[in-house]
């Protein structure tokens, strides 16, 4: 892996958390501060990704529902549930809006 070298200015209070921490976890300095960069990179990933699923493809929704009937789906959502596929509210919310359409 190749690394770059950076040169940071920080408060004293930063400078004194780093420390801190560097300390009690025995950690040398570009280690707390590569864990602090892909702590940043995570919480930018999770957030695009929770925007991403919370996009609805009108297009996949109506594929999703087509053909069947009242009860399939309702079979298909006891299934689902049965599976624990049902746990987040998001997803029964985007199964119940399909079953509407119907």
């Amino acid at each position: 892996m190749s690394v770059a070298k950076l040169s940071v200015s920080l408060s004293e209070e930063l400078v004194g958390f780093v420390e801190k921490y560097r300390q009690k976890h025995a950690l040398k300095r570009p280690q707390v501060f590569e864990q602090a960069v892909k702590l940043l990179r995570n919480r930018e990933l999770e957030t695009a990704y929770r925007e991403a699923n919370a996009e609805i493809d009108k297009a996949w929704e109506k594929t999703v529902a087509d053909g069947l009937a009242d009860e399939a789906w309702r079979d298909l959502l006891r299934r689902l549930e049965s599976y624990g596929w049902l746990r987040d509210q998001q997803t029964r919310t985007c199964l119940d809006r399909q079953q509407r359409r119907q």
